[in-house]
């Protein structure tokens, strides 16, 4: 009972993997395309003023982003600019706060003028 059993999975297997008996020719399987012209506008471009508005919503983010360096340390008393205005080369940001500078200032005007006393 073993035997045939066997013998008729072997005879599926074989007919299984046999090759095809149609076969397909190449010709008629590939795909054929037309030709076809396509037609595309073109303008000239020329440097005008835009005259639309453009909505978006999103965040817009700084292409360059620029740290800002005192030569002194103090607090800022003033901003000259906000966020997001155009400025141009040598345009003055912020003023800070000179109260400590000036102080220091005063003093070294006072020891001067101790010092030349002094020697005159």
């Amino acid at each position: 009972m073993r035997i045939p059993l066997i013998l008729l999975c072997v005879a599926c297997l074989a007919v299984s993997c046999a090759p095809s008996q149609g076969k397909i020719d190449e010709e008629s399987s590939k795909i054929a395309f037309r030709e076809e012209l396509n037609e595309v506008k073109t303008i000239k471009l020329v440097t005008t003023t835009f005259q639309k508005e453009l909505v978006s919503n999103g965040k817009l983010r700084a292409f360059c982003k620029c740290d800002l360096n005192f030569k002194i340390s103090s607090v800022v008393k003033k901003l000259t600019v906000s966020n997001g205005t155009f400025v141009k080369k040598g345009a003055v940001l912020a003023t800070l706060e000179d109260f400590e500078q000036k102080t220091s200032l005063e003093k070294s005007r006072q020891v001067l003028a101790n010092n030349t006393s002094l020697w005159i």
